[in-house]
């Protein structure tokens, strides 16, 4: 989506995070920033069910559909990606969103821009999420005993993150943010490469095997949630909330794990200046505690 909405329905909110960290909060060596945080499960039926807006019967501008296309071919060919062109349909704006992706169709609305140049940004991202759909899910979402739905905020912090480098975009901010830290991490070429195939498989075992001393798994519903699981859901929960006390715990939390995750690969450093660049950037002057 173009702008980040509230998903105020669909949802299980979870507090399994607070059972997860009272485990590990036993030394000054453990995760120390684990109170009130909650991990929020999406059920996989809620998955793509959200069409307010969508409108196939309106005909789209010729010099629209070129745009996008022209949009299209500049991203494949910087992400080497080779597809069709998408559909490209008409969307009726609402609750801040002004376009979507859904099934092979771009959904935009270009009346709500001045300048279409404006519109790059948003429509990069949703090519993106056309560019990474597998036929299931998008970019980095996968489902866990086919009842939950894994990787939402995560997918959508990485699709702006590589759509950005086209054009800016500015929406989902901290998610953009969580997703350099993978880069740094993770490294750049590697994230890319399973990200465009849809992999997040590899990502998720090297997360998990950096953080597995630290935070333990933990079994709901006949799942064990690893702590890649664990630390997607409280990113959701970060991404579903409007309460900024909320928010600011679990940024705590999150930036927390990835400061572990950085440690074991040899990226501290890397991944302080980053945090501290996010938090002055954005006067989030609480992740400072952090460093």
């Amino acid at each position: 989506m173009m702008k980040k909405r509230n998903i105020v329905c669909t949802l299980a909110i979870l507090l399994l995070a607070v059972l997860f960290y009272s485990r590990t909060c036993t030394s000054a060596s453990q995760p120390r920033y684990c109170n009130n945080v909650q991990a929020t499960l999406h059920l996989l039926s809620s998955y793509d069910v959200d069409d307010i807006g969508r409108d196939s019967t309106t005909p789209v501008k010729e010099q629209d559909r070129d745009f996008v296309f022209s949009v299209f071919e500049d991203i494949s060919k910087l992400y080497d990606v080779e597809k069709n062109r998408p559909n490209i349909a008409h969307f009726h704006p609402h609750d801040n969103i002004t376009s979507q992706y859904s099934k092979g169709c771009i959904y935009i609305d270009f009346l709500s821009y001045v300048n279409i140049e404006d519109a790059k940004g948003g429509i990069a991202h949703e090519l993106i999420h056309y560019l990474t759909d597998n036929g299931q899910f998008t970019g980095f979402r996968y489902t866990l005993n086919d009842t939950y739905i894994f990787g939402q905020s995560l997918s959508e912090g990485v699709t702006n993150y590589f759509s950005t480098k086209y054009a800016p975009n500015p929406t989902y901010q901290y998610e953009t943010h969580v997703a350099k830290l993978v880069s740094i991490c993770y490294g750049e070429e590697k994230l890319k490469n399973d990200f465009f195939s849809t992999n997040v498989s590899n990502l998720r075992n090297d997360f998990n095997n950096s953080l597995k001393k630290h935070y333990p798994n933990q079994t709901y519903d006949s799942l064990t949630l690893t702590p890649f699981d664990l630390m997607t859901s409280v990113l959701n929960t970060y991404s579903d909330s409007t309460d900024d006390s909320v928010q600011e715990t679990q940024m705590l939390a999150v930036e927390e794990m990835f400061l572990y995750y950085a440690k074991s690969k040899g990226y501290e450093s890397e991944v302080k200046e980053e945090i501290s660049n996010f938090a002055t950037g954005n006067n989030f002057d609480f992740l400072i505690q952090l460093l």
